[in-house]
């Protein structure tokens, strides 16, 4: 997981060594945008797709909404403190 200010932190450092001089790195993304959070990121040419990956991801997420969705209720009910102390088994019908 990625926190705001660690972002914000590597985006200052692609621009700006620790001591504030200019590095001059690659330019990865806009030096005219003034923060990580108003920036567009690259398109991916149309050659990279793969709608098979797609799909398959798309049910792997899926599948850890329902996971998380079980987590939480059992963290409402105080059965568990923390999404840590879970134990999951997952069972698929294929």
């Amino acid at each position: 997981m990625l926190l705001k200010h660690s972002i914000k932190s590597k985006y200052d450092n692609i621009f700006y060594g620790f001591d504030g001089r200019d590095t001059n790195k690659k330019q990865l993304i806009s030096k005219n945008i003034k923060s990580i959070h108003l920036e567009k990121f690259l398109s991916f040419p149309d050659k990279f797709k793969n709608e098979q990956l797609t799909e398959r991801w798309s049910q792997l997420i899926k599948i850890r909404d329902v996971c998380n969705i079980s987590i939480e209720e059992k963290r409402a009910n105080k059965e568990i403190g923390s999404s840590l102390e879970a134990e999951l088994k997952i069972k698929l019908n294929e």
